[in-house]
């Protein structure tokens, strides 16, 4: 449950990033897809373990 906790706490803060970047989302956008990317990756590897 630490790990989950973890992930989403960093999906909400991809969340709030584009959220108050909203002038400039479509130059954020692409750092936070990866973000998530990672993300699911991780919890991926955390949940199939």
């Amino acid at each position: 449950m630490k790990y989950t906790a973890t992930f989403l706490i960093t999906l909400l803060s991809s969340i709030t990033i584009v959220a108050q970047n909203g002038n400039s989302y479509e130059q954020t956008r692409d750092s936070n897809l990866v973000r998530l990317d990672e993300v699911v990756l991780s919890a991926n590897v955390i949940l199939g373990s």
